[in-house]
């Protein structure tokens, strides 16, 4: 069984919400299900006319956003514990819908700490702070149904979202833009995500 993490691939500009409660609530995982009211997004700076929307955004906390044929993909598998919020693309004075926020909130504590490398939390609660190689404890995972496990988010460090490779096989048949995904085995912290 194979993990990957979903990426930019570099081409698309960055999306940002204009307020700060909608910030603070997508700054980091809510470990629950959030209410599918829309939220606005923008680009970070002018585009072009003519400009192509890619499949896949990262918002702040590491969110992602993803074009309506990706969600249904995902849909397609059942994975648990996961909604999808709605958002509104502020583009040129248009408004693109059709878009939607990855809100994972099934959590796994699955990190093998003794073989991965990453910097510990200050925090009084202890914790991962940031992960340079992240290896898994496949012991755990493989007592957790499979329905349970094909998108989750790492317990030990909150802004790492890992997709099951049965999800990634539909996702790459679709040719994605602006999305690639990147082998957990293969990632480390160097690389842009």
């Amino acid at each position: 069984m194979e993990y990957y993490f979903l990426a930019d691939d570099g081409s698309t500009p960055s999306l940002r919400v204009n307020d700060k409660k909608t910030a603070e609530l997508l700054m980091w995982h809510e470990h629950h299900e959030i209410s599918n009211n829309s939220f606005d997004l923008y680009f970070d700076e002018n585009l072009p006319e003519r400009f192509l929307l890619g499949d896949f955004y990262f918002l702040s906390g590491k969110r992602q956003v993803v074009s309506d044929k990706i969600k249904n993909e995902i849909l397609k598998l059942n994975p648990i514990k996961i909604n999808y919020l709605p958002v509104n693309i502020h583009i040129n004075n248009n408004i693109i819908k059709n878009y939607f926020i990855i809100n994972s909130y099934n959590r796994i504590a699955c990190m093998d700490l003794e073989q991965s490398e990453y910097r510990e939390s200050h925090h009084p609660d202890g914790g991962v702070l940031s992960i340079d190689k992240l290896v898994l404890n496949y012991s755990v995972l493989d007592k957790i149904p499979l329905e349970e496990r094909l998108v989750f988010i790492l317990d030990e460090c909150e802004t790492y979202t890992l997709y099951h490779e049965k999800i990634i096989e539909k996702l790459k048949k679709l040719n994605p833009n602006g999305m690639h995904a990147i082998n957990i085995k293969e990632w480390d912290s160097d690389m842009m995500m």
